[in-house]
């Protein structure tokens, strides 16, 4: 195998934004035998991501629909942690830390409880593109 293919299976992503600008999704282990397990979402792993208010209450609400590889890491980890936290990240700062309270299978989620500010941050870290890797066997 090439060096260039040893390097391209070393990196899933390769950002085209600063890593400090994109967002992650970080599950701290319980207790050190556990690895910390995160993962960033950014275009194209993102589909879509709006804000919108609630109708009922009248919240902004950031909904944010996933592409394949997000809604497969997304459903397996929140299903591991039901009752955990979810550290949201934007580069080493923690912008919400929300429990999760059941299994998000369906490839979107909704994220509330954040300011105007911290919608548009969010909103704009989960657009920002990545550059896919993929690697063809030899």
């Amino acid at each position: 195998m090439s060096v260039l293919a040893l390097i391209a299976l070393a990196a899933v992503v390769e950002p085209v934004a600063d890593a400090s600008e994109l967002l992650r999704f970080r599950i701290d282990p319980v207790n050190n035998t556990l690895q910390v397990s995160e993962f960033v979402l950014c275009s194209p792993r993102v589909y879509d991501a709006q804000i919108d208010a609630d109708e009922r209450t009248r919240e902004l609400v950031l909904n944010v629909e996933l592409g394949d590889s997000g809604k497969a890491w997304l459903a397996e980890k929140t299903a591991e942690n039901v009752g955990r936290q979810m550290h949201i990240m934007i580069g080493s700062e923690i912008v919400s830390s929300p429990v999760i309270n059941e299994a998000i299978t369906g490839g979107t989620l909704s994220l509330t409880g954040l300011t105007v500010e911290e919608n548009k941050r969010v909103q704009k870290a989960l657009l920002k593109p990545c550059k896919m890797t993929k690697v063809s066997p030899e």
